[in-house]
Order: structure tokens, then sequence, then C-alpha cells
């Protein structure tokens, strides 16, 4: 696009044409353009707010029109949000769910929350667990189960459970 009067007088400017523009975009930069300015015997790059504003909104230009062009054909649409999916958008988090967890041995005097057993089974699965729940959710108890559980199953023989030094009494 630098070649064509268009990449100077319709999608650029004269001190930044099109595809550098393009460039910038493509390489989350923002552009920006400088002045040589001579002092004594040394030169200064000074930042001319003036063209680098008019990249600017060139390059918002650029994008709107990319915008609009990559939407106006579905086929296209689906073919490009089918390539993105495929590369890129096919990882879920993990979802750990406890509702299967019998705990033989464990005490019949309480009974454990939906999360606390999301919060058993994801140490279980995964092994090293941070649990981030907040004051009075049952952390202890559910790192107490979990532990139990682990032993029982033969994943672990010891356990080590570590906790700041301002959280004990």
């Amino acid at each position: 696009l630098g070649w064509m009067a268009a990449g100077t007088s319709e999608w650029g400017t004269d001190r930044r044409h099109a595809g550098e523009l393009i460039a910038d975009a493509l390489n989350s930069r923002v552009p920006q353009i400088f002045d040589t300015v001579k002092e004594g015997h040394a030169e200064k790059r000074v930042l001319n707010v003036v063209d680098t504003e008019a990249a600017k909104e060139k390059l918002q230009k650029i994008k709107t029109a990319f915008q609009n062009w990559i939407w106006s054909d579905p086929d296209r649409t689906d073919r490009l949000a089918r390539v993105y999916n495929d590369r890129f958008n096919n990882i879920a988090p993990r979802r750990f769910n406890g509702d299967h967890l019998q705990l033989p041995g464990a005490s019949g005097a309480f009974s454990l929350y939906g999360h606390q057993k999301r919060g058993i089974w994801r140490i279980v699965s995964a092994g090293s667990t941070y649990l981030a729940h907040a004051v009075g959710a049952g952390k202890t108890m559910t790192i107490a189960a979990g532990v139990m559980e682990q032993r029982r199953l033969g994943l672990i023989a010891k356990a080590m459970l570590v906790v700041p030094g301002h959280c004990l009494a």
C-alpha cells in the first residue's frame, strides 16, 4: 500500500503510509511520528503531536473499514470464526464436581456444602491446590477431608499443608 496513492492519501498520511499503520496495528503499537531536531552537534527526536494524531485517526479508519469488511460476507465470517475457534478458542477451564464423593469414615456430625465437595474433589484430582474461599467458608474442613480422601485412595502417604505465618494462632 505504500506505493499506491491511496496508501498515503486515503488510508495513510504523508509521514506514515497505510502499510506501516497496518504493521503498527498488527504489532499492537500506537503509531508515533518523530521529527529530528538538531541541537548543536547532536540530533534529537521530538514527537510530532499533530502528525501522530493524524496517523492515529487513519489507523482507526483502517480498523473500522476492516471490521465492516470482515463481517460483510457471511461465508467469510463463518470461515474465519471457525479458524479462530479451532486455533485459539478451544481451551475450557476445568470444572470440579464433587457431588459423587461418599467420604467413608467421615463423621456424620456435619454435612459438607457443595463448594466444599468441589474443593475436596479438586484436591484429589489436581493434587496441589490453593483454596481462596472467604473467611468461614470451611477451608479447614475441606483441606482435612481432601487430605484424608487422598490418603484413603493411596494417592499420598504424607501431606504438607502450607499456611501463612500470620494465620497461625
